[in-house]
């Protein structure tokens, strides 16, 4: 209840918020795809009578997708413009929502008035508990939040989520090492590529994006050779009798599909060749250099 206390009006979210029991928000996401054209869908679903579902019904309130993608602190608001499902006392949206960057966002769902609005609190109506007295007059400013849902994470296999770059001051200039933990906590990259200053100066500022410039020709020439070693650590692991998919960190078994749906090829599998799938995963780029673009 300390958020409903502070802010003065009732959010509806996980622990109640002052809401009877039955009036609920809940959230179902899903991340399709690989690479640059993956798409986040998202479904949201109020349940019970409520202010709130009329707010929403009425579009003096609706449901909103917030998008945080860590690497870059880049921030992004997708309010849902779609048309509501509607099945008694059941409001769902649905939203469909590319993932524009490399790594994967931390998203944040929630109900958002749209401009300032007056409650006067009645019973059953407006699906609030006695904490609220009926009759009660209360001002709830535009772009609040009066639904919350708690952040959702997700099992991604993305370059940036698979590999943490590390300046290592013992390598020669343009050496590297790849070191795979596949064990890793759920909450730790699995793979670990150590550089020497040169080598991390340059993938520091990596994109996992088609390269255009010969900068970006180099960083993903560094990154296919990375996955090359990764490939061939877990093809030899997969090979042992001991070997457990379910074992191995969430990040790097993401990765694991990723690459079957992208490549057909899976590590352990007969015939599988790590410098097949890394250069399917990440091709080099064999051109001129007039047909690269230039640096600024």
């Amino acid at each position: 209840m300390s958020e409903t206390v502070a802010l003065g009006f009732p959010v509806l979210h996980d622990e109640g918020g002052g809401f009877v029991d039955g009036v609920r928000y809940t959230v179902s996401a899903t991340i399709q795809g690989v690479g640059p054209s993956r798409i986040l869908t998202v479904e949201h679903c109020l349940t019970g009578r409520s202010f709130v579902r009329e707010w929403v019904r009425s579009d003096h309130a609706r449901f909103s997708t917030r998008l945080l993608f860590r690497n870059s602190a880049h921030r992004e608001a997708w309010p849902f413009e779609g048309t509501l499902e509607e099945s008694d006392d059941v409001l769902i949206a649905n939203q469909n929502i590319p993932i524009r960057f490399s790594d994967t966002p931390e998203v944040t769902c929630s109900i958002v008035t749209m401009k300032d609005r007056e409650l006067i609190v009645g019973h059953p109506e407006c699906g609030l508990t006695d904490l609220w007295r009926a009759g009660e007059r209360i001002d709830i400013p535009g772009y609040a939040r009066i639904g919350r849902h708690a952040a959702l994470d997700f099992d991604d296999g993305s370059l940036s989520n698979l590999i943490r770059v590390v300046e290592e001051k013992e390598l020669d200039y343009g050496q590297m090492k790849t070191e795979v933990r596949q064990q890793a906590s759920e909450s730790e990259k699995p793979v670990t590529l150590f550089c020497s200053k040169d080598v991390y100066d340059q993938l520091h500022k990596f994109r996992d994006t088609r390269p255009m410039k010969q900068s970006e020709v180099m960083q993903s020439a560094i990154v296919t050779q990375a996955l090359c070693a990764i490939y061939g650590y877990m093809e030899m692991k997969a090979l042992d009798e001991e070997y457990d998919e379910e074992d191995i960190n969430p990040t790097l078994r993401s990765h694991g599909r990723d690459l079957k749906e992208m490549t057909g090829l899976t590590w352990g599998e007969e015939g599988f060749n790590p410098s097949l799938a890394a250069t399917k995963m990440r091709p080099y780029v064999v051109s001129n250099v007039e047909d690269i673009t230039e640096e600024d």
